[in-house]
């Protein structure tokens, strides 16, 4: 029988039809799972005898299926030195998932992103997450000009959870405070800093919802 291009269950009700009325009890294999870019997942890819081919009760059906498809091999740039606002972008661009760590250096821009890991050069999967350190702090002789306050914000009720961004546009321009997939109704706490006159924006999947002005 042929059971090539069809999903692993029907396959085997195929076979096992076949068994009986053929009265034959041929054995079925556990499956074979590979990564295949031009099948399905979980549908048959090949099989062991092939089609056409002679069968007694003791042979033996191998099944090849589909275990999705395979995923890409992604060799990191040096995000060092760079706005984490921009590797933030660059990382969804390469289908990749930031987790932003905080570091502490008054010498260095705000924002800045300080290391990375993996480093730059290795190679990763697609849906990997990589770790940014950013600079958390501000330059030394701007404290006195920063404020800060806690922003409140519950997600809209939406059927599935989206995606969550909010940054503050302020003197020195535009920067993300907080960016996560959030469920309905959650109840957020972001502390965001700012100098002087700012603006709060919420986007939910990239799409600006709302914009509150602080002082």
């Amino acid at each position: 029988a042929d059971i090539q291009k069809v999903s692993y269950e029907e396959a085997v009700n195929i076979l096992r039809n076949l068994q009986i009325r053929t009265n034959q009890n041929f054995k079925i294999m556990p499956p074979t799972r590979v990564f295949d870019n031009s099948t399905q997942e979980g549908f048959v890819i090949s099989q062991t005898p092939q089609p056409g081919e002679l069968i007694s009760s003791s042979t033996e059906i191998n099944i090849v299926i589909c275990a999705g498809k395979e995923s890409l091999s992604i060799t990191l740039p040096d995000f060092t030195g760079l706005d984490l606002q921009e590797v933030e972008k660059q990382l969804g661009d390469m289908r990749l998932v930031i987790e932003k760590m905080q570091l502490y250096n008054k010498y260095k821009l705000m924002n800045t992103v300080i290391k990375q890991e993996p480093a730059a050069g290795e190679k990763v999967r697609e849906n990997s997450i990589v770790k940014i350190y950013y600079n958390a702090a501000l330059q030394k002789g701007s404290e006195s000009q920063n404020k800060h306050i806690f922003f409140h914000y519950t997600t809209p009720n939406y059927i599935t959870p989206e995606k969550i961004t909010i940054s503050v546009e302020d003197s020195s321009g535009e920067k993300i405070a907080y960016s996560n997939i959030e469920p309905p109704l959650k109840q957020l706490l972001v502390k965001i800093n700012f100098n002087g006159p700012a603006k709060i924006k919420v986007y939910i999947n990239d799409r600006l919802e709302e914009i509150k002005s602080v002082e």
